[in-house]
């Protein structure tokens, strides 16, 4: 009987029915998850894990035999989880990045909500070193292992070619599954043996409903998270927690040009929001943007409905300057999570993008 696959993974209907051909076969090559963050690369990759293993003959993972629920909670001996991490001390060994990343291992378990990665933090040489090690051990308990890099293209430069010689050398019993929102920046040497798998954003309805069925949002609350977020399910469910995290009061007022657009306008801004890390005053910018460049081509902003006159004066803009203006911000969003002067950035963004007179 062929197994079938069980993934609850919103919006992901043709990458779970692609999964299950490498199921049904009991092989997988090295896979890589691409996809904007949030969209749920590394769920699939631990119930795929789960799946592989489970005693359950239909339909798997099953989620309650004593595999699945070690997998689930990444307790499995035959599951290893690699992740950028920040160094537990100065010139560590291999056993202290490997204590460092188990120790983290629960924040990563089924069913964690997953902060934004930093993009600072690296995945060093010794984690693939630790990789490689456990890699030349035997199954202990497991048909199939599973080594998963999340992040996988904040790999240094040592990390990416000692993973490109496991991935020449693999075993049998074992999976690689890489997970990645900018699989471009990984090397083509380890993009070329692995076999892509796409992970798409959300639509906004999919995400409204799901929000509502499962997060227990009201219909206005999941209408406006699945708006901001992106097709993100993480980022809509941070949204519901942390609204600050996605849209910046102060910066909202400056966009709507309620503080003005001179020079004090533009200090007063930088001292309200002097909390907001930079990825939040330019994902804020970016939303808002975004939602003005939708009404001016006639689509409909929930956002915009239910916060009359923060948009519609930005949208009078023209076409050509909203979208320059999203794509200036999409470029200095990938650089918001860098070593830089935060004042400085968002001072930048601020006086670059006035609101209108």
């Amino acid at each position: 009987m062929t197994p079938q696959l069980c993934l609850p993974i919103i919006g992901q209907t043709k990458t779970v029915r692609f999964l299950e051909t490498w199921l049904a076969n009991g092989t997988f090559p090295p896979l890589l998850f691409a996809g904007p963050p949030g969209v749920g690369k590394r769920t699939t990759a631990l119930m795929l894990a789960q799946a592989a293993n489970c005693s359950e003959p239909r339909q798997r993972p099953c989620g309650v035999c004593r595999s699945c629920r070690t997998f689930a909670q990444l307790n499995h001996p035959d599951l290893r989880l690699l992740f950028p991490i920040r160094l537990p001390k100065k010139d560590p060994e291999t056993d202290d990045i490997a204590a460092a990343l188990l120790a983290r291992y629960p924040e990563f378990a089924l069913g964690q909500a997953q902060l934004v990665t930093d993009q600072k933090l690296k995945i060093p040489i010794d984690a693939v070193r630790w990789l490689r090690t456990e890699m030349a051990k035997p199954p202990l308990q497991a048909r199939r292992r599973f080594f998963v890099l999340l992040h996988a293209h904040q790999m240094n430069a040592e990390a990416a070619n000692a993973l490109l010689k496991t991935l020449e050398e693999p075993q049998v019993e074992s999976t690689f599954i890489l997970t990645s929102a900018s699989p471009t920046a990984l090397p083509a040497t380890i993009r070329s043996r692995c076999q892509v798998v796409r992970f798409s954003a959300i639509a906004r309805d999919t995400m409204r409903e799901w929000l509502q069925e499962n997060a227990g949002a009201s219909s206005a609350d999941a209408e406006l998270a699945a708006s901001v977020s992106e097709g993100s399910v993480g980022a809509a469910l941070r949204f519901l927690d942390n609204r600050e995290e996605f849209l910046v009061e102060p910066v909202v007022r400056y966009f709507a040009g309620q503080l003005g657009s001179n020079e004090q306008a533009v200090l007063a801004t930088m001292e309200a929001a002097r909390d907001a890390s930079p990825a939040a005053v330019v994902g804020t910018l970016l939303f808002l943007y975004r939602e003005a460049l939708r009404l001016k081509l006639g689509g409909d902003s929930p956002y915009a409905r239910r916060n009359p006159g923060v948009v519609e004066r930005n949208a009078g803009r023209g076409v050509d300057y909203l979208r320059r203006a999203v794509k200036f911000l999409l470029s200095r969003s990938r650089e918001a999570g860098l070593n830089l002067n935060a004042r400085l950035f968002s001072y930048s963004l601020l006086t670059t993008l006035k609101p209108p007179k």
